[in-house]
């Protein structure tokens, strides 16, 4: 179905990042086969295409066999093992089976297990049942626990997740190597928000906002990464969107740069939250846990505005501004160039391509020097735009995490 290359590349990042995933100690962990990366994807791929009572069909594979997960049962001095419910006998890695049986599983934190079958060719693969790990290694979603027979890691090998119809993700346990979209794999990047790229902007923007008395590092850490979460869910709806950060003290020099559509008097708590969140770390209270959950939830609540068409436009304190916004800004006409530390980082980064909503938030971010803006595109990237001086905006091609962060 797919040519091969896409599979040779596959391989090929696994094994230009062997010295970031292996364990140390350990012998490097060789890739999948060409053949048997072909037939676990092209079954993945065909399996998010379908519709199970009209909702899509999301869902986690790993490549794993049964006795990969015994031996490290045996060999993990800490007692960890990984949960698993296993089938009395396998079932065939077919697409009406994968889309059935996602039903029963929530993709982030469970997977189907895939192996070969065994005498058989390379091309004939089973499910021999579901494994069950923590959630992704994320401030807001981690599970903290450590002690005999408990393990919320996930185990080292392939595992494919769908992202949206059509379009997968491909990771080495918590490592994303690479998203697979409209038939083209595209190596993951470093994210400019966990890299610090873009954080000198973001702490710009926010230094009037931190508490005196408050960690002001720790302060950046979370707030950072609430951005990101604020982003990942944003990108979960797959309607695409734009969200516009800006410093409080130059929200009203914008009012002539957006056309509002709708807006509120007020917030949803969030820059409390995070003082909150902020206080308890520091003072390792059992608070924090509770106020890290609500937090994210008043996250997801505000992600739910940049689905609207338009813009939402938010100060860097977490009011919003207005949402559904008309970005109208005057064309920016200066260079847009690739930020560092992306692939290709310090070219020029081509926009002819690029739609109204790409465009009108260059524009904008031309126009507000101190603005940070994230375009989010239903086939799934984040591009980040700062404005670095009066002939530049640096944009990240890809603001999600990858197998950098």
């Amino acid at each position: 179905m797919f040519e091969r290359d896409i599979f040779d590349k596959i391989q090929e990042i696994w094994f230009s990042e062997q010295f970031r995933c292996d364990y140390p100690g350990e012998k490097p962990k060789e890739p999948p086969a060409i053949d048997t990366l072909r037939a676990v994807i092209e079954a993945a791929f065909l399996a998010s295409l379908k519709r199970e009572e009209g909702r899509p069909v999301d869902f986690s594979i790993a490549l794993v066999s049964q006795e990969e997960i015994q031996e490290s049962h045996r060999v993990d001095i800490f007692g960890g093992m990984q949960q698993v419910m296993s089938f009395p006998a396998p079932l065939p890695l077919r697409v009406e089976i994968i889309s059935k049986l996602a039903a029963a599983m929530d993709k982030r934190t469970t997977a189907l297990a895939v192996e070969p079958v065994k005498g058989k060719s390379n091309a004939e693969f089973q499910i021999w049942g579901f494994l069950y790990f923590g959630p992704s290694q994320d401030r807001f979603d981690e599970v903290n626990l450590s002690g005999p027979r408990l393990s919320t890691l996930r185990p080292d090998c392939l595992i494919i997740t769908t992202a949206s119809a059509g379009s997968l993700t491909i990771a080495r346990g918590y490592n994303l190597l690479g998203y697979f979209e409209s038939g083209r794999l595209t190596r993951s990047t470093g994210s400019p928000l966990t890299q610090d790229l873009m954080q000198h902007h973001i702490e710009s923007a926010i230094k009037e906002n931190i508490p005196p008395d408050l960690n002001a590092g720790l302060y950046s850490l979370i707030y950072r990464d609430s951005i990101k979460r604020l982003l990942t869910e944003a990108s979960r709806r797959g309607d695409g969107g734009t969200v516009i950060l800006i410093p409080p003290a130059d929200a009203a020099k914008t009012t002539g740069l957006y056309r509002p559509i709708y807006s509120f008097d007020g917030d949803l708590g969030i820059g409390h939250l995070l003082e909150k969140m902020v206080i308890a770390e520091m003072d390792h209270s059992p608070h924090y846990d509770p106020i890290k959950r609500l937090l994210a939830l008043r996250l997801a609540a505000l992600s739910q505005f940049s689905c609207i068409d338009g813009a939402l436009l938010i100060t860097a304190n977490w009011h919003m501004i207005a949402f559904g916004a008309k970005l109208a800004a005057t064309k920016w006409t200066g260079q847009v160039l690739i930020g560092p530390g992306a692939i290709g980082g310090g070219g020029t980064f081509d926009t002819s391509k690029l739609g109204t909503r790409h465009n009108s938030a260059i524009d904008f971010v031309g126009a507000c020097s101190s603005a940070i803006g994230f375009v989010l595109s239903e086939d799934g990237p984040i591009r980040g735009l700062i404005k670095r001086d009066e002939q530049t905006i640096l944009c990240w091609p890809d603001c999600r995490s990858s197998i950098f962060d």
